[in-house]
């Protein structure tokens, strides 16, 4: 349908024309003989794609360009000074156009003057509006495009600006070259010769620091003594720390006999358990440790080197691994040879471990505190000789 005014498309059921606001429903009888005469004409109708586009479609369309971009290695310099680092294209937005009927409060076509409902002038609004996803990818390629095309244009000019400064430096070392070797070799020669005569030097010092002095010869002496005695007390004292833990074994063995037969069969179950033979083997070997505590103590430690009776760390340690000598002895006899009740043997048993278990922590605090003193304050060289920092 047509309007017979101005000859625009309208709707069957459009009451007024959008283009000029004519009346388009008259009588049934009118209205059909418009069109007949409109058709006899033969009138082409106008269509919307070829109507003349109005100034505010065609200011919308040009915000947009959808058009792929085209990389191109030879492109030119191009300015991206209005480019921010931090670029979002989300931050991008557009002007769009729409067109409304107050009358009918209806969205209607931007290229329509009027209402083709009620007639009614149609008011134009702007609205601001982020872009779309596909709008703003293509303004991130396009500005990523420019950054990217500066970027190059950047390294190539500092590249040639480069290799200009390098070619003059080439230039201007290859005559100063000849002249700074000549220099240097006067340097080179007197440098060797610096060398040399600090080495000579060196090793004449060397040679006379070598000369050791009574004093000095009785320092080394009692240092090496201590050292020794040290690592005496040392093996010494591990070593009776494995023996009561056998003793300590055997003993809590017998504590549960004792407890078993409390009220009778004691001495059978005692026999019993004495003569089975992995008792046997482990109290023969128990009583051979025993004996070699018994050899080293005598040896190194009940008899202290003539060098070393003054001083009072080695005579200390001495003391303290004595006390543990005599508790671990004690502890073996009364493992050994059991008797009394349960609670007596019991009271017994606690009070030997607990006796020994206080000795043998003293002495190991102590040992390790003197021996970490004593190797900082003389400390090995790495060739095995001991160096004297009196000295």
């Amino acid at each position: 349908m047509y309007c017979r005014k101005c000859g625009k498309a309208v709707g069957d059921d459009d009451k007024f024309c959008f283009n000029c606001g004519n009346l388009l429903q008259e009588e049934s009888e009118q209205a059909e003989k418009n069109i007949q005469e409109y058709q006899v004409t033969e009138k082409e109708p106008v269509s919307i794609a070829d109507e003349e586009i109005p100034e505010s479609i065609a200011d919308e369309e040009t915000l947009i360009d959808d058009s792929p971009l085209e990389e191109n290695n030879k492109e030119e310099i191009t300015r991206t000074d209005d480019v921010p680092d931090d670029f979002n294209p989300e931050d991008f937005t557009k002007v769009v156009k729409k067109k409304f009927c107050k009358k009918c409060d209806k969205e209607r076509m931007l290229f329509g003057e009027k209402c083709w409902w009620c007639g009614s002038k149609l008011e134009t609004i702007e609205h601001i509006m982020k872009l779309t996803p596909n709008e703003m990818s293509h303004k991130k390629e396009e500005i990523e495009r420019k950054k990217r095309i500066a970027e190059q244009n950047k390294r190539k000019e500092e590249e040639k600006r480069n290799s200009q400064v390098t070619i003059a430096k080439d230039t201007g070392n290859s005559k100063a070259s000849v002249g700074k070797i000549e220099r240097n070799k006067e340097v080179i020669i007197f440098s060797v010769i610096g060398f040399l005569v600090l080495i000579l030097l060196w090793v004449g010092y060397s040679a006379g620091d070598n000369t050791i002095t009574p004093e000095q010869q009785k320092e080394i002496s009692l240092i090496d003594t201590k050292r020794n005695f040290i690592d005496k007390v040392d093996k010494i004292h591990w070593t009776i720390i494995s023996t009561s833990g056998k003793y300590e074994d055997d003993d809590n063995n017998q504590l549960e006999i004792f407890r078993q037969h409390a009220y009778g069969g004691l001495n059978e179950a005692l026999d019993a358990y004495s003569e089975s033979d992995k008792v046997v083997r482990s109290r023969r070997d128990n009583k051979n440790s025993l004996d070699n505590i018994d050899e080293d103590m005598n040896k190194d430690i009940y008899t202290i080197p003539p060098i070393l009776e003054k001083d009072k760390e080695v005579n200390e340690m001495a003391e303290l691994l004595k006390e543990e000598h005599e508790a671990l002895k004690e502890y073996s006899d009364f493992v050994t040879n059991p008797y009394g009740t349960y609670d007596s043997y019991s009271n017994g048993s606690h009070e030997c471990k607990t006796k020994l278990a206080s000795l043998l922590k003293k002495t190991n605090t102590r040992v390790n505190y003197i021996s970490e003193k004593f190797n900082k304050e003389h400390p090995i060289k790495d060739d095995g000789s001991e160096e004297n920092q009196n000295n």
